[in-house]
């Protein structure tokens, strides 16, 4: 998937709650082989991207598995900031919540 694709799926994203019209509204552009070729692999990187968008960092950390020490550990970031996101007095930015999200697969789930 290009970066522009990419972006563009992102910011349908966030404008759409739904997770199943979300990806309805993706079922025939012309750039859905470029997401996967697999349409099947296609539609669960829409959904991984959809939930990953909307899911909190206690969501993400909970869909994974891992504590939080050992996701601070994992992305180097201070504990503190991470008890922060999870517990919701700060909102970790959008941007690094979808790089950790790629990062732990959760595009692929």
């Amino acid at each position: 998937m290009t970066d522009g694709i990419y972006m563009n799926v992102v910011q349908d994203a966030i404008t759409q709650p739904d997770e199943d019209l979300f990806v309805s509204e993706y079922g025939y552009p012309d750039w859905f082989d470029e997401i996967s070729p697999d349409g099947d692999e296609a539609v669960k990187i829409l959904r991984g991207i959809h939930r990953a968008v909307h899911m909190s960092i206690r969501d993400l950390i909970n869909a994974i598995g891992m504590t939080q020490v050992a996701f601070a550990r994992h992305f180097v970031i201070p504990l503190r900031t991470v008890e922060n996101w999870a517990g919701g007095q700060r909102e970790c930015p959008l941007y690094l919540k979808l790089l950790m999200a790629q990062d732990l697969g959760i595009f692929k789930r």
